[in-house]
């Protein structure tokens, strides 16, 4: 089984006093988000079909004391999004949560995958399309202006 956490949750909690009887419970009604995440550079970058996955994760950590079980269907269903497995392993890869595996075998498969991933894109860099020419070289020749044209 593989749990699914929101990185520095601690962040988005009202109540920190262990005392408190909201702090102990599996059932948080809210959490706190911060203006600031407007400016922070990883949550910047994800669409709007991330931003609502993390969001939707961080509704359901309030109710799963920040330890949400990655079924798959499941989440899919109760988001209402498709590629849910694409966009947590995304939302892992830059740090927003963690993924906790049980398993060693998973977390190995996991890194298989990611590895295969870089490899791929990698490739990909290494044959540009006809749409992408940010590895075209202008050659030598023609970097300067011929004589006799404006």
């Amino acid at each position: 089984m593989t749990i699914i956490k929101i990185k520095n949750w601690d962040r988005y909690q009202h109540y920190h006093n262990s005392n408190s009887d909201l702090s102990r419970k599996n059932n948080m009604v809210w959490f706190k988000m911060y203006a600031d995440s407007l400016q922070d550079s990883s949550f910047m970058q994800l669409n709007s079909s991330l931003k609502w996955v993390f969001i939707g994760l961080m509704l359901l950590a309030c109710k799963t004391n920040n330890t949400t079980e990655m079924n798959l269907k499941w989440l899919q269903r109760t988001l209402n999004v498709r590629g849910i497995e694409k966009s947590l392993n995304y939302l892992n890869s830059i740090g927003i949560i963690e993924l906790v595996y049980n398993n060693p075998i998973q977390r190995r498969e996991e890194k298989r995958r990611e590895e295969e991933r870089r490899e791929e894109k990698s490739e990909k860099g290494q044959n540009p399309s006809l749409s992408s020419f940010s590895n075209f070289k202008i050659p030598g020749h023609l970097k300067s202006k011929p004589k006799g044209i404006l």
